[in-house]
């Protein structure tokens, strides 16, 4: 029986070449997370620290403590951004009224979408769309069941267990 080689550390030497461990400097680490929790997306955030997606991800997969971080972050930019959401919808943004090029004053636009958008989030039992259909019918139906095909008669059971369950 041959015996079998134990799989080369990251960082080794397999075949006379190095293999290569991604690696992400405590200071790219930082910047990334920080504006993953201000809401940025993964992409934006990597570019803005300077690393490659690839090698976040591949840190991401082997460390769970950063992994922890980075679902943290994504939570506190998700939250960051429904916090602006309301604020633009409920609050309003301050915009500039220009009259012949000059500034004459201010004028606050609310967001009813956005107000819309976070009432369904938060109290989808309330303001969710709704979509009802609605069908009566009085009476017996006969059905002739044996004129239906073996592969019919089971569509027809499982069309019957979906509309009952």
């Amino acid at each position: 029986m041959a015996k079998t080689q134990p799989a080369p550390r990251r960082g080794a030497s397999v075949n006379g070449r190095q293999t290569l461990r991604a690696r992400i400097a405590p200071a790219q680490r930082k910047r990334f997370l920080e504006h993953l929790a201000k809401g940025w997306t993964v992409h934006a955030s990597c570019d803005a620290a300077g690393i490659v997606r690839q090698s976040l991800y591949k840190v991401r997969g082997r460390d769970e403590a950063f992994a922890d971080e980075w679902d943290n972050a994504i939570e506190a930019g998700v939250q960051a951004l429904e916090q602006e959401a309301i604020r633009r919808g409920a609050f309003g943004v301050e915009r500039p009224v220009y009259q012949g090029g000059e500034l004459v004053g201010h004028v606050t636009e609310y967001s009813d979408n956005l107000l819309t958008f976070m009432l369904r989030a938060k109290r989808p039992h309330l303001y969710r769309e709704r979509h009802e259909h609605k069908h009566e019918h009085r009476g017996t139906v006969a059905l002739q069941l044996d004129r239906l095909s073996d592969s019919e008669l089971e569509l027809l059971e499982q069309l019957v267990g979906k509309a009952t369950s």
